[in-house]
């Protein structure tokens, strides 16, 4: 998605397309809110349209980019109001929500197959509004009210809350996506983009991911490592800075937890894939010198152990919301 934003902001993108972009640049920079948590699952049934072929997603909460600190401070929403006012159709100021998709191409310098966003508003918005803005015409696809835009982009009516918009404007592959976004009620992306996409709350509003998963293809692999200068000094500075990276996330996580125990923890379990990385910030821990560590690798399969922490969130889910 940083392609999308940055590098190919060309003449014939939407003023939609482009203007998004730059409001999306612009609002990364908040860093924390002073709200509630947000509630999770909120932005499913934006996700749920999506394509299938998304590989890359940025995920914001308009609201809460709005009441955040320096959004504040800053006057943000008054200036998002008139900067809508100036020129219409940069991200509506109705915006409650949205979700930025592409399938892109790594293989091909990230080159894009399409991109599009789904936005829930606070108001409704007429295409009739969004054609006459744009120089474009009203249209109807697969039934649902839609509008072309000279610059390349449709948009699309899923509801009078919900607005879809797609890029470019191939309008048989629109009908196919408007058709699918009806009918579909499951998030159909990858499980590192709906981790992703359910990591949006009060302190991180905007979240941007992109699948890599199955992106390398042997053979260029194997041509880049033979041209590159990169050593294997280079490979062990990066793997200790991610290796950082993860330490941090994961102790930041359990800092959380026992922060939240009214008593020493006594007993620590270990599972997942990654175990041994966890295994080692326990022993590290300050409030866990004592606690007696077991490893879940040891007493059941190690298949079994990855799998346990999914196990462990549906059973805490069951236990709050009951029979799903």
């Amino acid at each position: 998605m940083t392609a999308i934003s940055v590098q190919h902001q060309q003449q014939r993108r939407a003023k939609v397309v482009s203007q998004m972009r730059l409001l999306v640049i612009a609002a990364i920079a908040i860093i924390t809110s002073d709200h509630a948590a947000v509630a999770q699952g909120q932005f499913d049934k934006l996700l749920s349209r999506l394509p299938v072929s998304t590989n890359a997603v940025m995920v914001i909460d308009v609201e809460s980019v709005h009441r955040s600190a320096l959004a504040v401070k800053e006057g943000w929403k008054d200036r998002h109001e008139t900067a809508y006012v100036n020129q219409p159709l940069i991200l509506p100021p109705e915006s409650r929500r949205l979700v930025l998709a592409a399938q892109m191409n790594p293989n091909h310098n990230f080159s894009q197959t399409w991109e599009g966003a789904v936005v829930e508003l606070t108001e409704d918005i007429s295409m009739r509004s969004i054609a006459r803005a744009e120089g474009g015409y009203v249209d109807q696809i697969a039934g649902r009210p839609a509008a072309w835009t000279p610059s390349d982009a449709y948009f699309v009516e899923f509801d009078s809350k919900t607005i879809g918009i797609m890029h470019p404007a191939h309008r048989q592959a629109v009908a196919r996506w408007a058709e699918y976004a009806d009918r579909n009620r499951t998030v159909s992306l990858s499980p590192y983009l709906k981790r992703a996409a359910a990591s949006v709350d009060a302190r991180t509003q905007i979240v941007l991911a992109m699948d890599l998963d199955n992106v390398v293809q042997p053979h260029r692999l194997q041509e880049r490592l033979r041209e590159s200068e990169f050593t294997r000094d280079d490979a062990e500075i990066v793997a200790r800075f991610l290796g950082d990276v993860q330490r941090q996330r994961i102790t930041g996580a359990l800092d959380r937890v026992l922060r939240n125990q009214k008593q020493p923890c006594e007993h620590v379990l270990i599972s997942g894939s990654g175990s041994f990385l966890a295994e080692a910030i326990v022993l590290e821990h300050r409030q866990l010198k004592t606690a007696r560590t077991f490893r879940l690798s040891e007493c059941l399969t190690s298949a079994v152990a990855q799998s346990a922490c999914a196990a462990a969130i549906a059973h805490l889910g069951h236990e709050r919301l009951g029979s799903f």
